[in-house]
């Protein structure tokens, strides 16, 4: 079932987006980095053989719509596809500032970490 989260706010702006299922997590992504193209920050990356495989099917199945990448509960972009991308690699541009690149790049290189916690210690005040 799809859950509503708030969107990245612009200009004061909030925007909502409806979110459908996990599709495909960061572990697909292989690297991030961040370049400029007509003086604007972008992001880069390349997807794992896996996930070009994966990335290929999700880009064509929302084509002309927007995906989401979610961290946390957050919406960090929401980018519109354009086209199927079947080579493996692509970028995300749009009104960016460099830092916002990065810190994205920073979210896509970092994929999805199993982490399992452990209580090591605990203090109280």
């Amino acid at each position: 079932m799809p859950i509503t989260l708030p969107g990245p706010a612009k200009d004061k702006e909030k925007v909502v987006l409806k979110l459908g299922p996990t599709l495909i997590t960061g572990g697909a992504i292989k690297d991030a980095d961040v370049s400029v193209q007509n003086n604007r920050p972008q992001v880069d990356f390349e997807m794992t053989s896996d996930g070009t495989t994966r990335f290929a099917e999700v880009t064509l199945a929302a084509i002309n719509r927007q995906v989401a990448i979610v961290l946390d509960y957050n919406v960090l972009s929401a980018p519109n596809v354009k086209e199927t991308i079947t080579g493996g690699k692509a970028n995300i541009s749009g009104g960016y500032t460099a830092q916002e690149a990065r810190n994205l790049a920073i979210v896509l290189n970092t994929g999805a970490l199993p982490v399992e916690l452990k209580l090591v210690s605990e203090d109280r005040i």
